[in-house]
């Protein structure tokens, strides 16, 4: 599939507008996109998204930082660790990613909602996968009994002290954490799987239908590639029809936004 595959997926289900119309009408330039919403300040705002790569090179190249810990529901200290900045630069970055990507935050706000009320995440509202929280039930007990006499005690007593109490408050905080960026991120990296799962249970079929069991082989299928042995007299098949299984599948799961396939025929995997 297409590099981009997870940002082309997050459009569709964050229905994050300015993605699907950069993604069907403009460059496709994610990052220059996100240059755009982050950087206010530099970057005038009639500048057309084609034209930043050119025009902006230092902030296409420094946003990739917010941009990636964002997408995985990162805080501002992820922001501070990629970009090497301030607490309150990153702060200011977060909230400007936010702001500028109104439907992702939205997204992230209702998906940390859900996995705390219901313990898993659909991963994918089509074929309905899902991530469970495996010690929800648990989490929610020890939820309740934190009540506001409880926080008094802990203030008091507990906080800062690495005594029993301090640390089962950390472990539930981070616990939620967890789940709240993988309400997240997991959804696109979910539905990715969904697609080549699709993809490769339909070539597979077109394999055995064809007559072409034991000669075109599945040899792997890493994150979101498909590698396929096959002998060089279907060198104008094979892959056509494996590019076709590929962009069906997305088809199906992404329908705000195209995911083009790549082929590459080699003698070796070109990965």
């Amino acid at each position: 599939m297409e590099k981009v595959i997870e940002s082309r997926l997050g459009a569709d289900i964050y229905n994050e507008q300015s993605m699907i119309e950069e993604f069907n009408h403009g460059s496709g330039d994610m990052h220059s996109l996100c240059a755009y919403m982050v950087y206010k300040d530099i970057i005038p705002r009639n500048t057309p998204i084609k034209d930043i790569k050119n025009l902006y090179p230092h902030q296409r190249k420094d946003v990739k930082g917010i941009e990636f810990s964002q997408q995985f529901g990162g805080s501002e200290f992820a922001i501070m660790g990629a970009m090497g900045c301030s607490l309150e630069e990153a702060l200011a970055f977060k909230n400007a990613y936010s702001s500028g990507f109104p439907g992702i935050a939205a997204f992230k706000q209702k998906g940390s909602k859900s996995v705390r009320e219901k313990g898993y995440i659909l991963m994918c509202q089509y074929s309905g996968h899902k991530l469970y929280w495996y010690d929800h039930k648990e989490w929610l007990e020890r939820q309740k009994t934190f009540t506001r006499e409880f926080w008094e005690d802990y203030k008091a007593n507990h906080k800062n002290t690495g005594d029993s109490i301090n640390k089962m408050v950390s472990m539930h905080f981070k616990a939620a954490s967890k789940y709240d960026r993988l309400a997240l991120n997991s959804v696109t990296q979910g539905s990715g799987v969904v697609i080549l799962k699709i993809a490769m249970t339909n070539f597979f079929n077109w394999i055995v239908r064809e007559g072409y069991f034991g000669k075109v082989e599945i040899a792997a299928l890493v994150h979101d590639e498909s590698n396929i042995i096959f002998p060089e007299n279907l060198k104008d098949i094979v892959p056509k029809k494996q590019k076709e299984c590929m962009e069906e599948a997305a088809n199906l799961i992404c329908r705000k936004v195209s995911i083009p396939a790549e082929c590459e025929v080699s003698d070796h995997w070109v990965h």
